[in-house]
C-alpha cells in the first residue's frame, strides 16, 4: 500500500476534521512524461505554468459507496474572453492517488460562475477507462464538445471509482502556489470530510493555490478572423528580442499582445498592431525583452471599432538565455525552449524518485526533479533518445565550460553490478553557433559519488578549443546499445555553463568529501557542515543565484570538522546554489531562501 503524507501546518477544523486532510503529498515513483505528447487541439487556457508542486487536493467521486454522484471534488476557474466563444474538446490534468487503486473513469464537470464560486452545472461527462499514465497524467477527450460564450467558468477533473473503496482511496488533483484569477474551490457533498459547501483554499486554512490543467478546443470569433497555430512562428534569435512571422489572412488588422509568463490577456500586456500586408506572410521583431525570460503571447483580429474579440493563445516563448547558466529541473516537465525527441516512442522523463534503476533522488536537494532515460522501456534498444537544451549566449564568458551531473549504475537482472556490455551510453553533442560537434563527451561506465560508491558524479567539457560564432546549445543523447540486461537507467541533473575553471583542474572526478546545509529552506542564517578532517588547504564556498551569478563568497580552513554559519538575510526569496571547491573537487547543493 502506498504511503500518504498529509500537510499538518495552519490547521483549520471543519466538521471536526483538519483542513489538511484534504491535501496530500505525491509519494508515488511516477514517471513524468511529456505533456505535449498527450495534448490535442488549440490551447485555449493554460494553468500548467503555476510551478506544480508535489502537493495535491482531493477530487474524487466515491460513486461506489452509494447511488449517484458522491463527490468530494475541487474546481478551478477559467475565463472565456468576451466577444466570442470556445468549444471545448479536451482537458489535460495531472494528479496522483493515495493507494495503488487507480480510478476506473474520469468525471469532468463544467460549472457556470455564481458570484465567485461554482454554480449551475453546464456539462457533466464521464470518460470510461481513460488513458491514465500511472493515474498521474490525464489527457481527456470530451465525449461531447462543450460550447461556451464569453464569461467566467469553473472546471472540475474528478477521479471516479466504480468498485468498493474506502475514504483513503482517492484521486488528488496536482496544485501549485501561483493563482490565476481565483484560487480553487472544494465541496464535499459526499460527506467524507464533513460535508462542506464550496470553500476556497484559504477558507480551508491553506495558502492560495490553483489546480494544474490546460483546456483545448476551437475558437468562435463571431465573424472575426482567427489564426491557426501553424500560421504563427516565434524565433528567439537573441537574448533580448524575438522574430514573429504571421502567415495567415493578410487583409486582417492583427493585434499582438505579450507579457511575462501568466499575464492576464486584455491586462497589462504590451500591444503591437500589425497592419494588413501583401505577400504570403509578414515578419516583425519584438525587442527590449529580458534575457532568459519566458513570455506569453496572444493574437486577435482587431475586428472593427467597438468590438472586443477572442484572443488565441497563449503562445509561449523564451528569449535566449545568457551564461552563467543553470538548469536544475525544478519542475516535472521539459524546460521551456528545450526539445525532447527520438526516432521512436521513447523520451527523456522527469522524476523526483527512482523509476526503477535511475537515481534515487535529484542531485541538488533530494526534493526536486531530474531527467532520466528508462533503459527497460519499449523499444528495448533506442539509439537517439535526445534532450536538447535551449540556446545560450556565452559571449560574456572568456572561456565557456559545460558542467553536469550523471547517475549510472549498470545492473543485470540479478541485481549484481556488471561492468561493460550492460551499460547504456550517453553522448554530448555541442552546437557552436554554426555547426554541431558530435561526441564532445561520452560515458559508458558507472558513475561514482566517492571511491567505488555508485552515485551522482560531476563532469565537465571545456569549450575553449571550439570556434564559437553565436549562441550555443547541447544535446544529451542516450544510446541503449548494450547486449545484456536493460537496467542501466541514465539520469542527468544540474546542467551549468560557466566560466571555465583554471587550467590544471581535473575535468571529471567525484568528491572525496561532502557537505550538508541546514536549515534548508532558510531565511536568516544557514549552516554549512563539512567532514573535512582528511582535506588539506582551504575550501571555497560560493553562493550563486538562479542565473549563476555569485552573490556570496567565503573561504574556510580544511583539516577539521567544519560547521560554518553564513548570514543569508540579505538575499531575496528564491532558489540559490551553494558551491564548494577544493582543488579538483566541486560539489553543488540547492538552497532555498524563504
Amino acid at each position: 500500500m502506498k504511503k500518504v503524507c498529509f500537510l499538518i501546518s495552519n490547521l483549520l477544523l471543519i466538521g471536526g476534521l483538519s483542513a489538511q486532510s484534504f491535501m496530500a503529498t505525491d509519494l508515488n515513483p511516477v514517471k513524468k512524461v511529456q505533456q505535449q505528447n498527450l495534448k490535442a487541439g488549440v490551447l485555449l487556457f493554460s494553468n500548467t505554468n503555476i510551478a506544480r508542486t508535489t502537493s495535491g487536493i482531493i477530487s474524487t467521486d466515491f460513486g461506489a459507496n452509494a447511488a449517484g454522484m458522491q463527490l468530494t471534488n475541487t474546481a478551478d476557474d477559467f475565463l472565456v474572453p468576451l466577444g466570442g466563444g470556445w468549444t471545448l474538446d479536451s482537458v489535460y490534468a495531472e494528479g496522483f492517488t493515495n493507494s495503488l487503486t487507480t480510478p476506473d473513469s474520469i468525471r469532468t464537470i463544467i460549472y457556470a460562475d455564481n458570484a465567485g464560486v461554482p454554480g449551475a452545472i453546464i456539462s457533466n461527462q464521464i470518460i470510461v477507462n481513460p488513458d491514465l499514465v500511472a493515474a498521474a497524467i490525464i489527457p481527456i477527450k470530451f465525449p461531447a464538445p462543450v460550447s461556451l460564450t464569453g464569461g467566467k467558468y469553473w472546471i472540475s477533473v474528478i477521479g471516479k471509482y466504480t468498485t468498493g473503496v474506502g475514504a483513503n482511496t482517492r484521486w488528488n488533483w496536482a496544485t501549485g502556489p501561483t493563482v490565476k484569477s481565483d484560487e480553487f474551490q472544494l465541496q464535499d457533498p459526499a460527506g467524507q470530510f464533513g460535508g462542506i459547501a464550496w470553500t476556497s483554499a484559504t477558507g480551508l486554512g491553506l495558502a492560495d493555490r490553483s489546480a494544474y490543467f490546460d483546456i483545448f478546443g476551437t475558437v468562435d470569433s463571431s465573424g472575426c478572423g482567427t489564426i491557426d497555430v501553424n500560421d504563427l512562428t516565434i524565433d528567439s534569435t537573441s537574448a533580448t528580442s524575438v522574430t514573429i512571422t504571421i502567415s495567415s489572412q493578410p487583409t486582417i488588422n492583427w493585434v499582438v499582445e505579450y507579457g511575462t509568463l501568466g499575464f492576464p490577456v486584455f491586462g497589462p500586456g504590451t500591444i503591437i498592431n500589425i497592419p494588413p500586408f501583401s505577400g504570403p506572410d509578414t515578419t516583425f521583431i519584438i525587442s527590449g525583452l529580458t534575457v532568459g525570460t519566458v513570455y506569453d503571447l496572444y493574437i486577435r483580429d482587431s475586428c472593427g471599432a467597438g468590438l472586443v474579440v477572442i484572443s488565441v493563445g497563449p503562445y509561449q516563448f523564451k528569449t535566449i538565455a545568457s551564461a552563467p547558466y543553470t538548469e536544475s529541473f525544478d519542475l516535472p516537465r521539459l524546460p521551456t525552449a528545450w526539445r525532447n525527441f527520438s526516432s521512436n516512442a521513447e523520451l527523456w522523463q522527469f522524476a523526483y524518485v527512482s523509476i526503477g534503476h535511475s537515481a534515487p533522488s535529484d542531485h541538488t536537494s533530494g526534493n526536486g526533479y531530474f531527467a532520466t532515460v528508462d533503459d527497460s522501456e519499449t523499444p528495448a534498444i533506442g539509439f537517439d533518445v535526445t534532450l536538447e537544451t535551449e540556446k545560450i549566449d556565452v559571449s560574456g564568458l572568456t572561456t565557456a565550460e559545460l558542467g553536469f551531473w550523471l547517475y549510472s549504475d549498470a545492473e543485470d537482472f540479478s541485481g549484481v553490478a556488471v561492468p561493460g556490455d550492460n551499460n547504456a551510453t550517453i553522448t554530448v553533442d555541442f552546437y557552436d553557433g554554426a555547426n554541431w560537434n558530435v561526441g564532445v563527451f561520452t560515458n559508458t561506465g558507472n558513475t561514482f559519488s566517492s571511491g567505488t560508491t555508485v552515485g551522482w558524479q560531476q563532469f565537465y567539457v571545456n569549450l575553449g578549443s571550439y570556434a564559437i560564432t553565436g549562441p550555443v546549445a547541447f544535446k544529451f543523447i542516450v544510446d541503449e546499445d548494450h547486449s545484456g540486461g536493460f537496467d542501466d537507467d541514465i539520469s542527468l541533473d544540474d546542467i551549468t555553463v560557466f566560466e571555465a575553471r583554471p587550467v590544471g583542474i581535473d575535468d571529471n572526478n567525484s568528491s572525496a568529501y561532502s557537505f550538508e546545509l541546514y536549515p534548508n529552506p532558510a531565511s536568516d542564517d544557514i549552516n554549512v557542515v563539512f567532514n573535512a578532517e582528511n582535506v588539506n588547504g582551504s575550501i571555497q564556498i560560493e553562493v550563486l543565484d538562479i542565473r549563476g551569478v555569485m552573490v556570496l563568497q567565503k573561504n574556510l580552513n580544511a583539516g577539521k570538522m567544519i560547521n560554518e554559519t553564513i548570514d543569508v538575510s540579505s538575499l531575496s526569496k528564491g532558489v540559490y546554489f551553494v558551491r564548494s571547491t577544493h582543488q579538483n573537487q566541486i560539489q553543488t547543493k540547492k538552497m532555498i531562501i524563504k
